[in-house]
């Protein structure tokens, strides 16, 4: 209800309509009253009407104004039963419905209030306002034409009425007819009614019919009046008005939705370019994504204070003071980019599904305490079941890109397996960015999503409402802002079918690769000739001659020119398959792999006989992890080519990495027999021997290989890593050195290298060729880990913290860094900030690093731990910790994170402030005590024993580090001999079995089947007076609860235990047997044993001097 019909209503209450028989005291009153509510007076007003209503309980007009006062001031509850009341007292009176619809209409109930302004105009049809209001409710309701029909009836009423005439503008708009919608406007504003909005709704109309230079200018009105359509930013601050950026600190911040700041964050760029120096304030959720967009100086998240700036711009202002048009869009793609180590994260959780791969969206944000925006949200939504259609086209994985409560509408589907959802581990826009770059199509209603795509350069086929958005203009398919976007409109307003119907059908012909995903870049399509049924004849073929500079700024390296050269040759002319050929070999070059499939898939789509095509498209699937994709397209080259040796042998590489080595093996020589000169299939027969763990098998191929190609280096490469995996480190240490001589350049036999001198205990050499692998290249990921192992073990553990963090960056193969909302801590305060520390890798990392939880606590964090369920329980009463989350189960609210293995670096922990206390972990006391029983009597002293760690056998190379650490049960019958002493298995796994091997006198006491987690291990350890151990878990559960614990280590034994040294900084309990030579474990339980015996004689002492006798058994 408006300024003016609340003033109608108290006029017409003033005249005692619907108050007949009232007394000259109640009348003055009344009048008094309105007076007041007129002027604004809402208080005094309500007063005297509640004054009047207790002398007189039936004056329905004060109870009526009463009602909208509770209105005016936001008790929508209170003035609904209000005015209610008033029409229970006289439902006579037209007014009253009126005012209990707009109430209604106000708080989102729009079909009770429809049903109240009908009642009104039952009761008076001459009623302008309740036309109008009627309208607005059909409106919201989606009835278009009924309340078209309704806002003109108020206008036949009332020919000057401004709000009936927006309305109707409005209602136009949405049904698609902008002439219609620009004429309301336009007279609205005619008529004076000056509405930021409408000045607003008129630009976008503008802007949805190309007319960009009025259309900015009006769009601009978006936030300025006293109830703006988008609150202003910094309002005190200056705000740049155009001219010349340069040497201006700007301050461009988002505005909006997500998908807002991620189409016009590309004017961040623009405004670099011409010298400004962009300050880009967003919402948190995109920082990470943006942080890397050219020319930005920095980004902050909106709520952060900003560096001093000379001024602001909201980020869809810039378009009209850069004086964009048509022509003008700044469309180059990608200008957003996924993060690198993300992207390769999603790749291997991703890896598994096959075929073409799309991305779903079907709901944006509903957002429902806006109602315009929730009602464009409703219109521009879908539910998940209206996509079926597509989710039944073969040879389509799909993924869901859905986020919030929408998402939960797969588990409807009669098949949910259909659609694998990543979204649960999605932290921000930067992982919805890394899983999009492993999609080869995003399908998506109008949402954030859509402009991600886009701004990637991903297809985009984007499921357009029929009152689409401004920003995707109308009567085309294409958009220019996104070059490879595709717009699916509605046709009928609401009806979703025959665009998925489309949808469904091209999408069965790309999956097929009979039709491209996306346009090529450059290129638009071709329009109708006016006043003609056909199109205008096609533009010449290019000529060869004009794509020979191209092929040369490939073969010189130069992928950017050509890919610019690319874009000017295909101006004009029609987009055909040499040239969206050299188009996606360009943007490969310039690491942007999945643009180029698409490019490579549309030029087979024209030509599907192009082997080379086929065969450069299978090397970019291979590189970027889709083997079966990649398979698929060297069959391809092959059903062409059948000769060819280099398909068959990358073939084979595709068949290994799908782990299908009969057939991988046959396609290495199939290679072979085509071309017995080619080395590479020989070499890589080599690599699955090797890959599979038949590493002699691997050594003869390896030697072969070498044999017949001396100048192979990854063949000496490769050799020299096999003869180290088996231990024969002096032939490995030769075949490296032969590769460092074949060239001294190649990091990785340098690499190698070190690792041969690290086994063989030459810690000086092992560190010099380190350094020398990371100098010759700075970016191998694994040379660096390695640098930072020999430097933690010898001691320099400043520098070594600092390269250890190489494991986040390939390091550790299969060890990726954790994503989240809230940043990673670098350092700084933490005073009352929640601190999330995650464990990463084993469990003996955890348990050694969670003593870190005491001092971060201690500089004032709240230190949340999450870790794998099986030490929940045991890591509860870790000092400093205040929660511990099992790994998987959701997490609390946080302010930082931090992988628990990272903190000495952060810290700069040194080995002499390492955090070293007697003990930091403790057993459950009744945990204790219970185990205390099942355990027995303690009549002897009882020593716990572990012998072997877990195999890992799904990774030769961990196995191999397992074989090195562990020993056979068998070799500790010295110990397990000795008299006096009861001995308990702690061995869980496989290796426990060995006990059965023994004697039964020999045979340790077994009690692990009864263990549930750490928990129950500590308990046990509790128990004991020692711990031998191999380096597992249980040594470091035993050091962290104080427990005297001997450590059998192996010669190139583990960086944490340092070297030459028999005692551990970590660890004061400890004590280091270490092998003397590789392998060797005879000599170390010897020493153990001749250890064990001083060690129980010595407790035999103690407990006979305390009144005790030991029970020889």
């Amino acid at each position: 209800m408006n300024r003016q019909q609340r003033r109608a209503e108290a006029r017409a209450a003033a005249r005692g309509k619907g108050t007949p028989g009232q007394g000259r005291l109640a009348t003055d009153a009344f009048s008094l009253a309105v007076s007041h509510h007129q002027a604004g007076r809402l208080a005094e007003a309500e007063k005297l009407y509640q004054l009047i209503l207790a002398s007189n309980p039936d004056h329905a007009d004060s109870l009526n104004l009463l009602g909208v006062i509770a209105a005016q001031t936001g008790h929508s509850d209170l003035a609904i039963a209000r005015i209610a009341g008033a029409i229970a007292r006289n439902d006579r009176v037209p007014a009253y419905h009126n005012n209990l619809g707009e109430v209604l209409r106000q708080a989102g109930r729009f079909a009770e209030a429809a049903a109240s302004f009908r009642r009104a105009l039952a009761l008076s049809d001459d009623d302008a306002d309740a036309h109008n209001n009627l309208g607005a409710a059909c409106h919201a309701l989606g009835e278009l034409e009924t309340a078209i029909h309704h806002y003109r009836r108020a206008l036949e009423l009332r020919p000057l009425y401004p709000e009936a005439l927006n309305n109707l503008g409005a209602a136009c708009q949405e049904s698609g007819d902008l002439g219609g919608a620009e004429r309301c406007y336009r007279e609205t504003l005619r008529l004076g009614f000056d509405d930021p909005k409408t000045r607003a709704n008129l630009g976008t109309v503008l802007l949805a019919k190309g007319d960009f230079g009025e259309g900015w200018r009006l769009y601009d009105w978006r936030d300025k009046g006293p109830v703006p359509m988008v609150a202003p930013r910094h309002p005190d601050a200056p705000r740049w008005t155009g001219g010349d950026p340069a040497g201006l600190t700007l301050l461009l911040h988002g505005e909006q939705g997500f998908g807002d700041c991620l189409q016009f964050a590309r004017y961040a760029t623009v405004l670099a370019s011409r010298g400004a120096r962009i300050v880009l304030e967003v919402p948190r959720a995109l920082t990470r994504l943006l942080s890397g967009l050219a020319g930005i100086d920095r980004i902050i998240a909106d709520g952060e204070t900003p560096p001093p700036f000379d001024a602001h711009l909201p980020l869809m202002s810039a378009p009209g003071l850069c004086g964009t048009d048509l022509s003008s869009i700044p469309s180059d793609v990608p200008y957003v980019t996924a993060d690198a180590s993300r992207t390769v994260f999603w790749r291997h959780r991703l890896k598994p599904l096959p075929g073409f791969r799309v991305g779903l969206v079907w709901a944006g944000a509903p957002r429902p305490q806006d109602l315009r925006v929730n009602a464009i949200d409703r219109r521009r939504s879908m539910a998940l079941a209206e996509l079926s259609p597509l989710l039944t086209v073969p040879g389509v994985s799909f993924v869901s890109l859905q986020k919030g409560e929408a998402a939960g509408q797969k588990r409807a589907l009669s098949d949910p397996s259909v659609l694998f959802d990543p979204m649960d581990a999605v932290a921000d826009f930067s992982d919805t960015a890394a899983i999009i770059a492993n999609l080869d199509l995003v399908i998506s209603v109008d949402t954030a999503v859509a402009h991600l795509a886009g701004a990637m350069a991903k297809p985009v086929w984007i499921l357009s409402r029929f009152d689409g958005c401004w920003r995707w203009l109308t009567d085309r398919d294409d958009s220019p802002w996104y070059p490879t976007a595709r717009l699916f409109r509605q046709t009928v307003p609401g009806d979703w079918k025959p665009a998925v119907a489309r949808m469904a059908a091209d999408l069965v012909r790309v999956a097929r690769g009979e039709l491209p995903a996306a346009p090529l870049p450059s290129a638009r399509p071709l329009a109708t000739a006016a006043g003609t049924d056909s199109p205008p004849p096609l533009a010449p073929c290019i000529d060869n001659r004009r794509l020979t500079p191209i092929r040369a700024l490939l073969d010189a390296g130069r992928p950017a020119e050509a890919e610019a050269l690319c874009r000017s040759t295909a101006a004009g002319a029609v987009p055909e398959p040499r040239l969206l050929h050299l188009m996606g070999l360009a943007v490969d070059g310039q690491g942007r792999a999945m643009e180029a499939v698409a490019l490579f898939r549309q030029a087979l789509a024209q030509d599907d006989r192009a082997a080379d095509i086929h065969f450069d498209l299978a090397v970019v699937l291979q590189r970027e992890g889709r083997p079966a994709d990649a398979e698929r397209a060297y069959r391809s080259v092959l059903a062409l080519r059948p000769q060819d040796p280099v398909a068959w042998n990358n073939l084979g590489n595709a068949l290994r990495e799908q782990a299908r080595p009969r057939e991988a093996t046959e396609a290495f020589l199939s290679a072979m027999r085509q071309d017995p000169d080619y080395i590479e299939p020989c070499f890589n027969l080599g690599v699955m021997a090797h890959g599979d763990g038949r590493t002699d098998a691997a050594i003869g191929v390896y030697r072969a290989t070498a044999a017949r190609g001396p100048d192979f280096a990854p063949a000496l490469i490769n050799l020299g890593a096999a003869l180290n995996d088996l231990d024969r480190l002096d032939e490995a240490e030769t075949w490296h050195r032969r590769a460092i001589r074949l060239d001294p350049e190649d990091a990785r036999p340098h690499h190698n290298l070190s690792v041969t001198l690290h086994r063989a205990g030459r810690l000086p050499g092992a560190l010099s060729a380190a350094r020398e692998a990371v100098r010759l290249d700075p970016a191998h990921a694994a040379a660096h880990l390695h640098l930072s192992h020999l430097l933690l073990l010898t001691g320099s553990w400043p520098e070594g913290w600092r390269d250890y963090e190489w494991r986040w960056k390939g390091g550790v193969p299969g060890l990726l860094p954790r994503s989240f909302a809230r940043p990673q801590w670098t350092g700084g305060r933490l005073s009352g900030r929640t601190l999330l520390l995650h464990a990463e890798q084993g469990l003996g990392d955890t348990l050694q690093f969670v003593r870190f939880a005491r001092p971060l606590a201690a500089a004032g964090a709240i230190v949340l731990v999450e870790a794998p369920a099986a030490l929940v329980r045991l890591l509860a009463s870790a000092p400093g910790v205040t929660r511990v989350i099992a790994a998987g189960d959701p997490l609390p609210a946080f302010d930082l994170h931090l992988p628990m293995m990272s903190v000495p670096a952060v810290l700069g922990t040194r080995i002499d402030t390492l955090p070293a206390p007697e003990a930091y972990l403790e057993a459950d006391p009744a945990l204790s005590e219970l185990w205390s029983g099942r355990l027995g009597p303690k009549l002897l002293p009882r020593v716990g024993l572990v012998w072997a760690g877990d195999p890992r056998t799904h990774d030769h190379r961990l196995t191999l580090l397992d074989g090195r650490r562990s020993l056979p049960l068998d070799l500790l019958r010295p110990l397990l001999a000795h008299p006096g002493i009861r001995f308990i298995s702690l061995q869980k796994g496989r290796p426990s079995l060995q006990i059965e091997t023994l004697p039964d006198a020999l045979r340790p006491v077994d009690p692990m089947a009864e263990v549930t987690d750490f928990a129950d291990t500590a308990a046990i350890v509790a128990n004991l007076d020692l711990v031998i151990t191999v380096d597992t878990s249980v040594a470091h559960l035993a050091g962290a609860m104080g427990k005297p614990v001997w450590i059998l280590s192996r010669f190139d034994g583990c960086w944490r235990w340092l070297t030459d040294r028999d005692d551990s900084p970590w660890y004061p309990t400890a004590r280091l047997f270490r092998q003397t030579q590789p392998g060797d474990w005879e000599t170390v339980v010897q020493r153990v044993a001749d250890a064990l015996r001083e060690w129980r004689d010595t407790a035999a002492v103690v407990r006979r001097a305390a009144g005790q006798e030991d029970r020889v058994r």
